[in-house]
């Protein structure tokens, strides 16, 4: 079964003044119930905020436990008076100008798991279902870009077999392991084979549900043994950090936040090339508000160029309607996923929903390592997310150079345009009708055939500086500049909710006061091509 905290009182919860409240929810099955560790909290301080003088200052009684995030400045923080007063102070901090959000350190996190020559391939049939040998054929089986990056998904789970003789694991080269040196100055100690979050060190353990996850992204493939994964060449980091409490997890998602930034910002001297990060596991029935350091770090990554694959719960509900972590948080950067079964079915114990699962991939019996050098079935959105994650990987492995050179440019819209490819390459099943957005079924052969299509067509880079868009953020009105023939506004699911002619003219307004509240993605057609940018409507 996936990762989850599994929740199934019947209340809803809401955030007010930083906590979280309770309310009778009449006609609801079943609803997110509170799970927390009594004397702590989740606090993101502003940039510049020491941590000891802000509880100092605060006149509460807390104190800093453990920074969780380098670069974002979030803090686990513990009460160290009475835990009675705990919603006082968390009120009162709530008011703090030097915080950006706090929140509950939520526990229980648990698992969702429920034509090469390897031997077992031919006990592999989603590759044929996602247009895989296609793809392989005609383009890559990936590996590298055509700079000739490294490509890396990020896989955080409870952790990977490491001498497994079918996976093609990342390697720190920058680390000499066990001489407890921080040898490539990332701020992580001896993290030649990956983050054990749980530790704060680089020791990885076994374990079944991670070792069958990273096969799916890349087992190697024509190697005459076991299965092949989605990527026979992509490097698999592991991070061990899928379950416990809350604050693990964002202490996983920041290490893969630490390891792209510091490769874009040494052009690819030090870090890791991560393109993907693959998520199976959540909370069942959680509502977003209530995790938004969780959710806001899936926008953070996306800024360095990371999307993030998210697994659905394993339950047949809508999640829409019951809520969902981490498919339901609002961010274009991260993609809620659910599973089918080789009949193009939903499979019947996986959530959907039309706004928040953006689609569907392979994930019932599907065969892939195991520890110890073993291979066996599993199913669940948890093999259907890996299936994602790797076809990420896969399409920058295809993509021509000058794609790659505008990824390095900017990576934050550039994984915005990949996000569109692999949507846009999806099969459309009937299906899938009133289930997943835009009744979308992975199709890697599709999500590449779009990307390698949009590279050949383009006469040069299309920069940021060549078109313009203002004020951001805005509470109604924005001017586009620089020539655009079209805009389309998207909201944080992806859909479509609004389209402008603007027939070329060098400045134009558009208006946008009758949307909610809320960050939109914004399309921008010109002459060159197309262009993203993220708004944020107040």
């Amino acid at each position: 079964m996936r990762a989850r905290i599994i929740l199934a009182l019947l209340f809803v919860t809401m955030l007010a003044y930083g906590q979280e409240a309770k309310k009778n929810t009449a006609g609801t099955p079943s609803q997110e119930s509170i799970s927390y560790v009594e004397n702590e909290f989740i606090i993101w301080l502003e940039q510049g905020v020491d941590a000891a003088s802000f509880a100092a200052r605060s006149n509460e009684a807390i104190a800093p436990k453990e920074l969780l995030s380098k670069d974002l400045n979030i803090w686990l923080f513990e009460i160290k008076g009475d835990v009675k007063h705990r919603d006082l102070i968390m009120q009162n901090l709530s008011r703090n100008g030097d915080i950006r959000h706090i929140q509950n350190n939520h526990t229980n996190i648990s698992m969702r798991d429920v034509t090469p020559d390897d031997t077992y391939y031919n006990q592999q049939w989603a590759p044929a279902k996602m247009q895989l040998p296609k793809a392989w054929d005609e383009y890559t089986t990936g590996g590298l870009t055509a700079l000739g990056d490294t490509i890396v998904v990020a896989v955080i789970d409870g952790g990977v077999f490491l001498n497994h003789q079918d996976l093609n694991l990342w390697k720190n080269r920058h680390e000499t392991p066990g001489n407890g040196i921080d040898d490539d100055g990332n701020g992580y100690i001896d993290d030649y084979h990956g983050w054990n979050a749980y530790t704060n060190n680089g020791n990885i353990i076994s374990d079944s549900h991670g070792t069958h996850v990273a096969g799916i992204v890349g087992a190697i493939g024509n190697n005459g043994k076991g299965v092949a994964g989605v990527n026979w060449a992509v490097k698999v980091l592991p991070i061990r950090g899928s379950s416990g409490t809350e604050s693990i997890v964002v202490k996983a998602y920041s290490y893969v936040l630490a390891q792209r930034k510091l490769y874009n910002e040494t052009n690819g001297e030090k870090g890791a090339f991560i393109v993907a990060s693959n998520s199976s596991f959540g909370i069942d029935y959680a509502n977003p508000n209530n995790y938004p350091i969780w959710c806001s770090m899936y926008d953070e990554m996306g800024k360095q160029g990371i999307l993030s694959a998210a697994a659905g719960p394993n339950r047949n509900v809508n999640v829409d309607q019951v809520g969902d972590v981490p498919s339901t948080c609002a961010s274009l950067y991260m993609l809620g996923v659910t599973n089918t079964t080789n009949l193009d079915q939903k499979y019947v114990s996986a959530g959907y929903g039309t706004t928040h699962i953006d689609i569907g991939a392979p994930g019932t019996n599907i065969y892939s390592t195991m520890p110890n050098n073993a291979y066996a079935n599993n199913t669940g959105t948890s093999m259907a997310t890996p299936q994602v994650a790797g076809v990420i990987a896969l399409m920058y492995a295809a993509m021509p150079k000058n794609m790659i050179e505008s990824c390095k440019a900017d990576p934050a819209a550039f994984a915005l345009k990949v996000r569109e490819f692999l949507l846009e390459g999806a099969d459309e099943l009937a299906s899938l009708n009133n289930l997943v957005a835009g009744k979308r079924r992975l199709n890697a052969y599709g999500a590449i055939q779009k990307a390698v299509a949009y590279g050949n067509s383009m006469d040069e880079v299309l920069s940021d500086n060549d078109v313009s868009i203002f004020p951001n953020p805005t509470v109604g009105e924005l001017r586009v500049q620089g020539g655009v023939d079209r805009v389309e506004v998207l909201d944080a699911a992806g859909k479509s909710v609004g389209v402008y002619e603007m027939a070329g003219k060098n400045q134009d307004v558009i208006n946008i006061s009758h949307l909610p509240t809320g960050v939109y993605l914004v399309k921008m057609n010109t002459s060159k091509g197309e262009i993203l940018k993220k708004v944020v409507k107040e």
